[in-house]
């Protein structure tokens, strides 16, 4: 059925695009971009997006989907406290905001077919 494939591949995006945004909190953690310098705790944390995301896909798309649609607005709220605190570039959560709308409302449109 096409609508199952539709809701796999979907969910495969979700977990890809909440890997991203996780890598792109590993590159401010790994450039040191606030004052502490690079630490091994943003790095670590840097992971749990992808993590996250793995691990949802192992329990079902209708998870995934869910899984990685508050696992987006999650990380947005996250990179916003990041950039409030020198963590990350200003225009960071502006760039952020549409990506997020977009993935989210796809990942939830998804859960309702």
């Amino acid at each position: 059925p096409w609508d199952a494939t539709a809701r796999d591949s979907l969910a495969v995006y979700g977990v890809a695009i909440l890997s991203f945004m996780g890598g792109c909190r590993w590159g401010f953690a790994a450039a040191g971009f606030d004052a502490e310098g690079p630490s091994w705790w943003r790095l670590a944390v840097s992971t749990v997006p992808a993590l996250l995301g793995w691990a949802a896909l192992s329990v079902g798309t209708a998870l995934a989907l869910w899984a990685c649609a508050l696992g987006l607005v999650a990380l947005f709220a996250a990179d916003v406290a990041l950039t409030r605190a020198g963590g990350a570039p200003g225009w960071w959560p502006a760039l952020r905001l549409p990506l997020t709308a977009g993935a989210t409302l796809a990942l939830l449109a998804g859960t309702a077919a």
